[in-house]
């Protein structure tokens, strides 16, 4: 932790049921992250609608096409950031089945708006070589984009390396096409 300057643990979930977000911190690992010692590493909890291992892109897709639940989740997000004194938050919505992108830069523009107000980062995963993420249009609401480049064999596809260095060049030129390097 010492070599790092951001973590990301995944501790805050999309509630497939409510409109509740999930949270379980891991306690003894925060109470490390927060050591003096370990003093200037930004805690930013991973937000997902992964729980037990599926993706629930229907609680995305109510989650960002409705203002009521988009504020609702913004205050829910502002309570548990000052709460346990977060950095601010990583958006991991993955699986997603929107068939526009509106809804999605509208949620990252209101997301980014009311935690930059209180000092507060965004950051976002983006799932490699994927149209659902218009990063052009989402780059202006989010402070870091964190590119998931791995998984390019996994369990059920084809052997070969998880994340073999050409493929990863193919990645990030792909990402730098569409938004600026920094």
């Amino acid at each position: 932790i010492d070599h790092m300057n951001m973590v990301l643990p995944e501790w805050i979930f999309l509630n497939d049921t409510s409109n509740n977000l999930f949270v379980n911190v891991d306690q003894k690992a925060l109470d490390l992250m927060k050591e003096p010692l370990h003093k200037g590493v930004a805690i930013l909890p991973m937000i997902t609608n992964n729980t037990g291992e599926v993706w629930h892109s229907t609680s995305v897709h109510r989650l960002i096409t409705s203002e009521a639940r988009r504020k609702d989740f913004i205050r829910q997000v502002l309570f548990i950031l000052d709460k346990y004194k977060f950095q601010g938050i990583n958006i991991d919505f993955e699986e997603l089945t929107e068939t526009s992108d509106e809804y999605l830069i509208t949620f990252m523009k209101e997301v980014y708006a009311a935690l930059h107000l209180r000092g507060y980062l965004l950051t976002m995963d983006i799932a490699p070589l994927n149209e659902d993420y218009n990063l052009k249009a989402i780059e202006k609401y989010t402070d870091y984009f964190f590119v998931m480049a791995y998984d390019h064999h996994y369990a059920t596809s084809l052997p070969g390396p998880i994340a073999e260095q050409k493929w990863v060049d193919t990645v990030l030129d792909d990402i730098i096409s569409k938004v600026p390097a920094n």
